[in-house]
């Protein structure tokens, strides 16, 4: 069930990611900050195809935002997190 949960929220953050309109990525990154939260290391496994999306816009996001959803992915995912944000870094 947590699975299917993931995977389905996974796939409208990637649409989200997408659009052209920033408040719509603004609220993609939230979204992955709370999807960090409440699923936690569930998440990690959707990471590769997730953050080079957030990589490829994240200068229209501000510091602050990237800042905690790399917080959070870093307190909620464990090691695995750890090896894929150094594999695509935040800024």
């Amino acid at each position: 069930m947590l699975g299917q949960l993931v995977k389905t929220n996974i796939r409208l953050l990637q649409r989200c990611m997408t659009m052209k309109q920033k408040v719509i990525y603004f609220s993609a990154i939230d979204n992955l900050v709370n999807a960090s939260n409440m699923f936690g290391p569930a998440l990690n496994k959707h990471l590769p195809v997730i953050l080079p999306l957030v990589i490829k816009r994240q200068a229209l996001a501000s510091d602050a935002r990237i800042e905690l959803l790399k917080q959070a992915l870093l307190e909620n995912g464990g090691e695995e997190s750890v090896k894929m944000l150094q594999k695509h870094p935040l800024k």
